[in-house]
């Protein structure tokens, strides 16, 4: 069973997987660890272990009852410093999916296609980096980072710098600030293909 949107993991699985066993993913935008997951298809079909980052609170609680309990679920935001405060806003009529970080540029665009107004709730950060350092062995390479965090995706690269030679692969939502990502990304990655309307693909290089 698949559960990305327009088949991300799918595509992922055929073109870059190749029905891979026991792979090590992140996830951060994980929301309730199955609706439009990039990681669950591996984690359940081919023994895939990793990490999942939610911010929203009754999100995380579902990552929990819903994914494996091998899998590391951290209820925190991905941030430029590790303990930053982060006010969020979140959207339940659209079971999450439209949360946001409250005071980012794409605020109201968010909002707007939720519609509705958000419900403020905090969350403390953690740096890829840091993430990376102490829950994954030094030795394991990460065959896949997921990063979907509803325009906050400059903010979390600005904490990726030290551990990009550990990540494989890079999936992630460019749907805004297209430019600014890419021009972090590609110091360490390759962009291979676009997956979708707003997702695309890199490969260390």
């Amino acid at each position: 069973m698949f559960y990305s949107i327009n088949n991300i993991d799918q595509q992922l699985n055929e073109k870059y997987f190749s029905s891979k066993n026991k792979g090590l993913f992140i996830e951060a935008g994980a929301n309730n660890g199955l609706l439009q997951s990039n990681t669950a298809y591996f984690e359940t079909q081919h023994q895939w272990t990793g990490i999942l980052v939610e911010p929203i609170f009754e999100q995380f609680q579902a990552c929990v009852r819903n994914r494996n309990f091998n899998t590391i679920i951290l209820n925190k935001a991905l941030g430029i410093e590790d303990n930053q405060r982060i006010e969020l806003l979140y959207t339940p009529e659209s079971n999450g999916l439209m949360s946001t970080v409250a005071g980012i540029e794409t605020e109201q665009d968010h909002l707007k296609k939720a519609g509705e107004p958000g419900i403020k709730q905090i969350c403390y950060s953690i740096k890829l980096d840091t993430l990376i350092k102490h829950y994954t062995a030094p030795s394991k390479q990460i065959d896949l980072l997921s990063l979907d965090v509803e325009g906050y995706e400059p903010q979390a690269l600005l904490g990726f710098e030290t551990m990009r030679h550990r990540v494989n692969y890079i999936v992630i939502e460019e749907q805004y600030n297209q430019a600014e990502i890419e021009k972090m990304l590609i110091k360490s990655h390759k962009k291979v293909e676009q997956l979708t309307e707003h997702d695309y693909i890199w490969k260390l290089k």
